[in-house]
C-alpha cells in the first residue's frame, strides 16, 4: 500500500468518541420497519443536516437506488458490530506510514467531527481536510469537490 484516504472515520479507542445518542436510538427504534420507511426515517443522519431539503431530487434518487438491493438488516447489524468492536477496542493506527487524507464532514450525525481529528492526530504525517456543512456521506454530498480532493492528493503522493 502506497497511500491511504478515510472519510468519515475515526480511530477507535482510546480516543474515539461514539456515535451521537440521538443517531443511535432513531436507528434503533426504526429497525424493525420495513425497508423503505426505515431508510425514509433514518437515512437523513448520514448528510449533514440541511442536505436533504437542500438536493430534493438528489435525495429522492438517492432513496431510490438504496432501496433497490435494500441493505439486508443481518448486514447491517454485522457492520454494525465490527464498528462498535472497533470502538472499544482500537487498533495501533499510529503505525500506519503512508500518506494519509482524512476526509470529513464537520455535521456528521454518524461518526462525530472529533474522531476525524483525532484520527489525523495519530497517523503521523496525516492531512486532514474538515469540509464545513457536509455529513458522513461527503462523496454524496459533493462528489465534484471529494473526487478533486482525494485526486489532489494522490497527485501529490505521486501515484496514478
Amino acid at each position: 500500500m502506497r497511500s491511504l484516504v478515510l472519510s468519515g472515520t475515526g480511530p477507535g479507542a482510546p480516543t474515539h468518541e461514539p456515535i451521537p445518542g440521538d443517531t443511535l436510538r432513531q436507528w434503533l427504534a426504526h429497525a424493525n420497519l420495513p425497508p423503505e420507511d426505515y431508510v425514509r426515517r433514518t437515512m437523513h443522519l448520514s448528510f449533514a443536516r440541511d442536505w436533504p431539503e437542500a438536493n430534493a431530487v438528489l435525495w429522492e434518487e438517492l432513496i431510490r437506488a438504496r432501496l433497490e438491493f435494500p441493505t439486508p438488516p443481518e448486514a447491517w447489524r454485522a457492520q454494525f458490530d465490527a464498528c462498535v468492536r472497533f470502538v472499544e477496542e482500537g487498533s495501533e493506527i499510529e503505525r500506519i506510514s503512508v500518506p494519509t487524507l482524512v476526509l470529513h464532514g464537520d455535521d456528521d450525525c454518524v461518526v462525530p467531527v472529533s474522531n476525524g481529528r483525532a484520527l489525523a492526530r495519530r497517523i503521523p504525517g496525516a492531512e486532514l481536510v474538515e469540509r464545513p456543512g457536509h455529513g458522513h456521506n461527503l462523496m454524496l454530498e459533493d462528489a465534484e469537490t471529494f473526487n478533486r480532493l482525494v485526486l489532489r492528493f494522490l497527485e501529490q503522493v505521486g501515484e496514478d
